[in-house]
């Protein structure tokens, strides 16, 4: 803000982008024209700062941001935080207005953190299509006010019954309270990508060398309400496609997938509750697939596994083990650590080949862990 009362906004471009590029971004921000207050040039950027000869425009092209039919350049600002500077978001925020998503996702970063720069009179769905943005870019606290926002259209936990008071009965008949179920999508005829073949099988790795080529595969699942617990995980065999367990997804809700502080949602791509084998899919994100897969007819009794989840939440934990018993309907049995939230994690050969996906333990006995083997995701 000026001292006049006027808004004033920064409008920033490479330095060697040339001042053109500038011109044409503050041309965005005021498309009614604008008047230039000082221009700053320094060795990594350059910047102008501005004030509008009318005021810009307030109202978002819907449309142009769903099509991405606008194509002007993001703005290069410092990461974002809850204290940007009110003149860098509204930089961000006439980006936004003339249609380019990516500064919509800024916006979006910045709504989850609660910037008080920001609008205070959004609707509630423009405010969640914009942390979306964020949280498909793989903001992770976008990805966790999305599940606190518990958006209409997504489906939603079953509410309590109102209580009455004990004096006075109703007449009605009584009601069931509102169930919520998870609706699976189907399994056989679903297109998968091509099974990774399975990495020679000569040199066994040192548990280093191993964790450090498989870990990058392995990701974290959180699912549907407002905890934000590490509940599972799930192992990526192509660069949009990951295996996990159905079970974790029980619960209604959205299902965010990540890395540390990196998160995205995902969709239930293919499922078999039975067997208790899901795919997850994403167009948007980028996974880093195994190395190899290898069949369950090769397995060993005897050799030896690790396996690698998020047991307890404790993110990319590396378990040792051998394989204890091939047991029917494809399932291994390991004595490499398996605990609660390690469902969906990875089992790897000591080649670095996905052998399975560890699924359940036996609580009343001592390590007795199981993993459906990678081959049924394919049947």
């Amino acid at each position: 803000m000026g001292p006049d009362g006027t808004t004033q906004y920064i409008v920033t471009c490479g330095a060697d982008a040339g001042w053109d590029t500038c011109y044409r971004r503050a041309q965005h921000v005021c498309p009614t024209g604008y008047d230039t207050l000082s221009k700053d040039a320094r060795s990594e950027h350059n910047s102008l700062r501005i004030a509008c000869s009318a005021q810009p425009r307030h109202e978002l092209r819907e449309h142009d941001i769903a099509q991405g039919n606008a194509q002007s350049e993001v703005p290069v600002e410092a990461s974002l935080s809850r204290d940007t500077p009110p003149e860098v978001v509204e930089t961000i925020r006439g980006y936004c207005e003339a249609g380019n998503i990516e500064a919509c996702a800024r916006l979006g970063s910045l709504y989850a953190r609660g910037s008080p720069a920001l609008y205070t009179a959004r609707d509630a769905n423009t405010v969640a299509r914009f942390i979306k943005y964020a949280c498909d870019r793989h903001d992770a606290k976008a990805c966790a006010a999305l599940l606190e926002m518990n958006q209409p259209g997504w489906v939603k936990e079953p509410e309590e019954p109102a209580q009455r008071p004990a004096d006075s009965p109703s007449t009605e008949p009584q009601q069931a309270p509102p169930t919520s179920v998870r609706v699976w999508p189907g399994w056989a005829g679903r297109p998968r990508p091509a099974k990774p073949t399975s990495l020679p099988t000569k040199s066994e790795l040192r548990a280093t060398e191993l964790y450090r080529r498989a870990r990058p595969s392995v990701y974290w699942v959180r699912v549907g309400g407002s905890k934000l617990q590490v509940q599972g995980g799930a192992v990526a065999v192509s660069a949009h496609f990951l295996l996990t367990n159905c079970h974790l997804f029980e619960t209604p809700g959205p299902i965010v997938v990540g890395q540390q502080e990196e998160a995205g949602t995902v969709t239930l791509f293919a499922a078999d509750p039975k067997r208790d084998r899901c795919w997850l899919y994403s167009r948007l994100l980028q996974f880093e697939p195994v190395s190899g897969v290898r069949s369950f007819e090769s397995l060993v009794v005897g050799e030896p596994v690790y396996s690698i989840g998020a047991p307890k939440g404790l993110e990319a934990t590396l378990g040792p083990g051998v394989v204890s018993g091939k047991r029917d309907v494809k399932v291994i049995q390991t004595n490499a650590p398996i605990s609660h939230g390690s469902s969906g994690g990875a089992l790897f050969d000591a080649f670095g080949n996905l052998v399975g996906i560890t699924t359940f333990s036996r609580v009343e006995s001592q390590a007795l862990n199981f993993c459906l083997s990678t081959d049924i995701y394919w049947e």
